[in-house]
């Protein structure tokens, strides 16, 4: 009787067990998941990039069932700074990363050497350069350079505009907008006027302004963000100057609402149309890219290979309309 006891003993403590073991959801508690790293903005200037790729990530990896199978490593570079993406980047080589992830292709050479020795992919979400990548390095973003082409045709062939002012800022980015935006301007049979740059902080932009004027455009286009962005077109409507007003993707929503009446009427384009599917209603075109990153995860996990995003990949013409970007 004593040794039936026991058995019946023994039974319930393997039941135990494997509630133990095995959560509601199926899934094995302690079990070794798949890491995937991914440095987004998560504070600073640029946090609200990053809290929207990663709301993306999390809600697509619960849709797909596979929140439970994988270890989404997010790290905080605040806002770009090259100190804290390297910092990350350690880290998640360290932690295993079977994947990881960068929002803008300039991070890359922040990380190249280090992404090269640990020979792990890493994949870039925003945008893309031509040219070629290092071999375990791909980009499923927007490209650049046909983005800003693409802003040349509309203004050339849409708005009629002929004559350009290009006020840039100092940066990689930037030059590579401007000089694409230019060539396809000029081959059209449009003429760049005037070209300058500043820097990202600068605030008084009156000198260049002025000198601009006096070459006549009947647009502006400027490649920039942050202070010199919304600094530059304050000023161009203090000065009242009544030229058509191109930007690329610098515009986002926060400077529309901190510059108010200043940003009417400028055209810009947005990141909108995910690498992979289609963008909910209502959401940015950065949480589409915490969905493709997720359909970047699963594909890798059913493959063990990187997919590769569309080509090329181009960004949404809009215009600032009553305080809010609307697509053309």
């Amino acid at each position: 009787m004593r040794s039936m006891e026991m058995i019946i003993s023994r039974k319930g403590f393997v039941i135990l067990l494997s509630m133990f073991v095995f959560s509601l959801h199926g899934e094995v508690v302690g079990a070794e998941k798949d890491r995937y790293g991914i440095i987004l903005p998560l504070t600073g200037e640029f946090a609200y990039v990053g809290m929207d790729i990663q709301k993306g990530l999390d809600e697509c990896l619960k849709r797909e069932g596979i929140i439970n199978s994988v270890k989404i490593n997010y790290q905080d570079n605040k806002s770009y700074s090259r100190l804290e993406t390297v910092k990350a980047f350690k880290h998640m080589v360290t932690q295993g990363s079977k994947i990881i992830f960068l929002s803008v292709v300039p991070e890359v050479k922040t990380v190249e050497s280090l992404a090269l020795k640990a020979k792990v992919p890493v994949v870039v979400l925003w945008d893309k350069f031509r040219g070629k990548l290092p071999p375990n390095i791909t980009s499923i973003g927007f490209s650049v350079e046909a983005s800003a082409e693409q802003m040349a045709e509309f203004a050339f062939n849409t708005l009629k505009k002929r004559r350009v002012a290009i006020i840039a800022a100092i940066d990689e980015w930037a030059e590579v907008v401007t000089k694409s935006f230019s060539e396809r301007f000029i081959k059209l049979g449009g003429k760049i006027v005037y070209k300058d740059e500043v820097n990202l902080q600068e605030t008084n932009l009156l000198p260049v302004l002025l000198k601009a004027k006096t070459r006549k455009p009947d647009a502006f286009f400027l490649p920039m963000y942050s202070t010199s962005l919304s600094a530059t077109l304050k000023q161009i409507k203090n000065l009242h100057l009544k030229q058509t007003i191109l930007t690329p993707d610098g515009l986002t929503d926060s400077v529309i609402k901190e510059i108010g009446e200043y940003a009417e009427g400028v055209y810009t384009y947005r990141p909108l149309k995910p690498a992979f599917g289609e963008l909910p209603p209502g959401r940015s075109g950065f949480y589409g890219m915490g969905l493709s990153a997720c359909k970047v995860i699963k594909h890798y996990m059913e493959t063990g290979t990187i997919l590769k995003g569309p080509e090329p990949h181009l960004q949404t013409m809009g215009i600032v309309r009553e305080g809010r970007w609307k697509m053309l």
